[in-house]
């Protein structure tokens, strides 16, 4: 290792000695050659009297000092912010490196999931799934296996449009995904910021010692939905994924599946709501899991085009291989962002679209049943998203009624409310 040169002193001996002297000297010469400056100077000086010129000089020199010190000041701010961007730089880097690292242990654990099977392990312990009939609360999982068909939206939106309607419900959103997506279009960020800092969030739904009391701390308002509340989540999801996985594929005791149910099942939760939606991520992780053992129902919404449609029967294979300990009813497809050329006529390539959905459906399932409204792509949405941020679209009842009422009321004769 290079020995650490010792800094030289000329250079700040320059900047914080020298360098002032200099400017006044530039003010000086630069006065001189401006005609009449001069003279006026030394005759105000020469006419101020013995007790003004000792002012002059007095206050001269304190401004000299005045300014040897403020430069002096600069330069040490100048270094301390230096150093903590230095800092600042240094953390980014090592939380860029955890997360990166953090993404390729679930991808791995992911593939271990699937190789293993480890979700279909035999169950020891679980808490009882409360029939739905004894309790209020349905529980409706919102789920793809692809990412990018609008899950998140149509969660946000359905949760508010069936809390604002003529027969509002009470509603309960839960964000499963650490990009916090839904959780951004709910609340203001300081409440985000609340949440995370004090550890408020979706994470703490995996710890076993969750209680009753620690649930409802946990609750925020949805911004201007007076009867929705949701759990934010934040990027300490996804590391609690991870060691929840791990510590299951380790050591099978520790059931990690039915967190949710322990908590969400229990009277005090179940019959405060009459909706509970989980925005579930397009990834097989232990919140996607507890999720299904939760539920009562999963929604699939998808677009009309053929790589949205790939992934709907690799997300029913994954919901069918988890049928020996969870046992949700699939609800619907729900075409998402589609296009109409004049309702009810959706345009060329959406209607062919929507005849390839029916069929892959039915190929795949002959019950599976495929919602009649449909969720249109519309301006009104994106722009209302920049416009209004932190607070979910469907709060403007054009685009409630507009977009999203068909499938609120569709969904809600389905599940009984």
């Amino acid at each position: 290792m290079e020995p650490v040169k010792e800094p030289s002193v000329v250079w700040p001996f320059i900047k914080k000695v020298v360098s002032p002297f200099a400017v006044i000297t530039a003010i000086v010469l630069a006065a001189k050659e401006v005609p009449g400056v001069l003279d006026f100077l030394k005759w105000a000086f020469e006419n101020v009297g013995t007790n003004g010129q000792i002012s002059i000089v007095v206050i001269a020199g304190i401004s000299l000092i005045y300014f040897v010190i403020f430069s002096l000041k600069r330069e040490e701010r100048v270094a301390e912010l230096k150093t903590e961007r230095d800092f600042l730089e240094e953390r980014l880097r090592l939380k860029e490196a955890e997360l990166k690292q953090v993404e390729e242990n679930n991808i791995r654990l992911a593939e271990v999931g699937v190789k293993e099977d480890i979700w279909r392990r035999d169950v020891i312990g679980a808490p009882p799934f409360v029939d739905k009939e004894q309790r209020n609360a349905r529980f409706i999982s919102v789920l793809n296996l692809k990412g990018g068909v609008g899950k998140t939206t149509l969660s946000a939106n359905l949760g508010a449009c069936l809390a604002l309607m003529d027969r509002p419900l009470k509603v309960l959103l839960i964000d499963l995904d650490f990009q916090a997506t839904l959780s951004n279009m709910s609340v203001e960020a300081s409440i985000l910021l609340t949440a995370s800092r004090v550890g408020n969030t979706t994470s703490k739904l995996l710890e076993p010692t969750l209680t009753v009391e620690d649930f409802c701390r946990m609750l925020a308002p949805v911004n201007q939905v007076a009867n929705a509340h949701i759990l934010i989540a934040d990027v300490k999801l996804e590391r609690m994924d991870f060691q929840a996985q791990a510590k299951f594929f380790l050591d099978a005791s520790n059931d990690v599946r039915f967190h949710f149910r322990s908590i969400l099942h229990r009277r005090e939760i179940a019959e405060r709501y009459d909706v509970v939606i989980f925005d579930c991520p397009p990834r097989l992780t232990p919140s996607t899991v507890n999720a299904l053992t939760t539920s009562d129902y999963v929604l699939i919404p998808t677009k009309l085009d053929e790589p949205s449609f790939e992934a709907i029967p690799r997300t029913l294979t994954f919901i069918h291989n988890l049928r020996t300990i969870a046992q949700p009813k699939i609800l619907g497809v729900v075409a998402n962002e589609v296009q109409f050329w004049r309702r009810p006529r959706l345009i060329r390539a959406h209607h062919s679209g929507m005849m390839r959905l029916k069929e892959q459906v039915r190929a795949n399932d002959p019950d599976l049943y495929v919602f009649e409204a449909m969720v249109e792509l519309s301006t009104d949405l994106s722009f209302n998203g920049e416009k209004n941020k932190n607070i979910i679209s469907c709060v403007d009842e054009n685009i409630r009624h507009k977009l999203f009422e068909g499938v609120a009321r569709e969904l809600r004769r389905r599940i009984g409310k």
